[in-house]
């Protein structure tokens, strides 16, 4: 009974981690967003019921504080489900982790918007939650408030205001109060308050701050509002929209944004005209790309370079109907393919043993569109998928194809470029798509993998020999109980092929830029 016991609660964990990291329990990733209900997170019930309501807690604050969900709303989410118990003990512990769960002001609301849903037909304002929103403003510096306040207004229909209204909230000194004055009173009142003579350095240091961002916000001086923002250090929700399109503004953002931000800002760039060979502002945008501190952020991996330099190589309308076509430049599209191909560097090594199984039917290239991402074909996602894990796992990774006489091994190194890969792909006769032939490939070929996965368009049935079956026959056989296994179906919308009792199997639906890391999330176990 004791081991019974065990599984189930195991199993308890392991679809309170799939719903941690993709906002589902179930064993399918897909591109679109969730929605979350009671229903969707009964692994938090089921534990909580076993006496492990402390442990969802704590696993809880870990994926926040390392950073491993996908989908960092389904956080706050578990959060306020727990926050929501009956057990007094663990929503005391759900309350005393706001501070460590919700970084931003934006998580906060998020936070207080999933908790009232889960709270309806109440409004579960009592002193705990009272407190811990109170607490939440006051565990930050004066600073941080203050660019809180006037960074993110509003967000899930609830605003500052709502929050220090409905938490009673008492700023601990008289920095924090003059946030809480601006917040309640607007700048004027604020001023004549906390802006007098013999104000401390503290107080003076917000006053600065925050009439620095209310100048900005109705200036329309493009010259006055880049030293305010270069000299407060004001972020870029801080900028009023009809200053977004002046070169100056843009001049001084291109050294301050993440570098994946203002890639994505490239299609507005081109729309204004801004990046015209030769100007000012195109050769500092030149400059950001090819410094060697061009992907420190991290933020930034070989699949979203990819679509990037793509939809600026290609012809066509691309944003918002809007050709980029008449900005073209050579320089450009040079720099964007050096950032792609040096973000392959950034993948990190899991250390695993993969195996990847690619269809190479012709739909494969023709007829489709991968789900999720931006012009591209399974066949050249296939590709991309195996190009990076070969660089970052190097002789760890093994490919095959589905041909006409079963599996066929497809050649690989980790110097091969994304053509080399393609046109080995190409060269081998299509077959049928089995999903449980890979599994049977390794196992009567002793191979050794940590992960296996396919990939294919939409073609998900599972043959004579169900996946799940082949799994548990290769694990038992090699003495791998911890192999997982992976169908990627990069043109379909949902589907459902992993049983709802086996943790190592996953199925994803479409492709996007996420589709690498969940890959590897999956393979290192953290889901």
């Amino acid at each position: 009974m004791a081991e019974g016991n065990n599984s189930k609660t195991n199993l308890a964990f392991s679809r309170l981690h799939h719903f941690l990291y993709l906002g589902t329990e179930g064993n399918c990733y897909n591109s679109k967003k969730p929605v979350f209900s009671l229903d969707s997170v009964h692994s938090i019930e089921s534990l909580i019921a076993d006496g492990k309501g402390k442990d969802v807690v704590q696993e809880i604050i870990r994926f926040a504080s390392e950073g491993l969900s996908l989908c960092p709303d389904a956080i706050l989410y578990a959060l306020a489900v727990c926050a929501h118990s009956q057990n007094n003990e663990i929503k005391s512990a759900a309350f005393k982790a706001v501070d460590k769960v919700c970084s931003t002001s934006v998580e906060l609301f998020a936070f207080n918007r999933f908790l009232n849903e889960v709270s309806k037909p109440t409004k579960a304002w009592g002193r705990a939650r009272r407190r811990a929103i109170s607490s939440w403003y006051s565990s930050k510096s004066a600073k941080v408030q203050a660019c809180e306040v006037t960074k993110i207004i509003q967000r899930h229909r609830w605003t500052h205001l709502d929050l220090f209204r409905l938490s009673h909230h008492r700023p601990v000194d008289k920095a924090s109060a003059a946030v809480v004055k601006y917040v309640v009173k607007g700048i004027e009142s604020t001023q004549k308050e906390f802006g007098v003579d013999g104000a401390s350095s503290e107080v003076q240091e917000i006053m600065t701050y925050l009439k620095a961002v209310h100048e900005l916000k109705h200036t329309t001086d493009e010259h006055v509002a880049a030293r305010l923002i270069e000299t407060h250090d004001l972020s870029f929700e801080h900028i009023p929209t009809p200053l977004l399109k002046s070169k100056e503004i843009w001049t001084c953002l291109i050294q301050r944004l993440p570098l994946h931000v203002l890639l994505r800002k490239l299609p507005r760039l081109h729309r204004l005209g801004f990046l015209k060979n030769n100007t000012a502002l195109f050769k500092s945008f030149m400059e950001r790309l090819r410094s060697e501190s061009a992907l420190a952020d991290g933020h930034l991996g070989p699949i979203e370079t990819f679509i990037i330099a793509r939809q600026h190589d290609i012809s066509g309308k691309l944003d918002q109907g809007k050709p980029l076509t008449r900005y073209r430049s050579s320089q450009l599209d040079d720099a964007l393919h050096n950032l792609h191909m040096a973000s392959f560097k950034m993948v990190p090594s899991t250390g695993k043993r993969y195996l990847v199984a690619v269809d190479v039917r012709n739909p494969m290239d023709h007829n489709r569109i991968v789900i999720g991402g931006v012009n591209l074909s399974p066949s050249d996602a296939s590709a991309l998928l195996i190009m990076a894990l070969v660089r970052a796992e190097g002789q760890n990774v093994a490919a095959v194809a589905f041909s006409t006489k079963g599996m066929a091994n497809i050649d690989i190194n980790n110097k091969m470029t994304l053509s080399d890969i393609s046109c080995r792909m190409r060269e081998t006769p299509m077959g049928p798509v089995n999903m449980a032939a890979p599994l049977q490939w390794a196992q009567e070929r002793k191979r050794y993998f940590d992960i296996i996965i396919v990939c294919t368009d939409n073609q998900t049935q599972p043959g004579d020999v169900h996946p799940a079956e082949a799994l548990k026959e290769y694990r038992k056989a090699f003495n791998l109980p911890q192999t997982r296994f992976v169908i990627c179906a990069m043109s379909s919308q949902g589907f459902s092929l992993a049983p709802p009792d086996e943790p190592g199997m996953l199925d994803i639906a479409g492709f996007n830029v996420k589709t690498l890391q969940v890959i590897q999330d999956f393979a290192r176990g953290i889901f």
